[in-house]
């Protein structure tokens, strides 16, 4: 009877191990996503600041093309 229930605690011990490592290596496969999502986000971002600099420029040189062209 003893050994019964001392085989359950064991079972459940070692099912409750198993399950805890499952969960941490879940919780540092979804950290590794997260981060990999925000690096990305983050280079989006840095990539339309370029693009929105880039087109600010442009527009600047047409108005100024525009100007010397209605000058003259």
């Amino acid at each position: 009877m003893l050994q019964s229930i001392y085989d359950s605690i064991m079972e459940l011990q070692t099912e409750t191990r198993v399950e805890s490592r499952q969960a941490r290596i879940a919780t540092k496969h979804r950290q590794g996503t997260v981060c990999k999502v925000v690096k990305s986000c983050t280079e989006v971002e840095e990539k339309l600041n370029t693009t929105e600099e880039r087109t600010m420029a442009v527009e600047a040189d047409v108005e100024s093309s525009v100007n010397r062209m209605v000058d003259n």
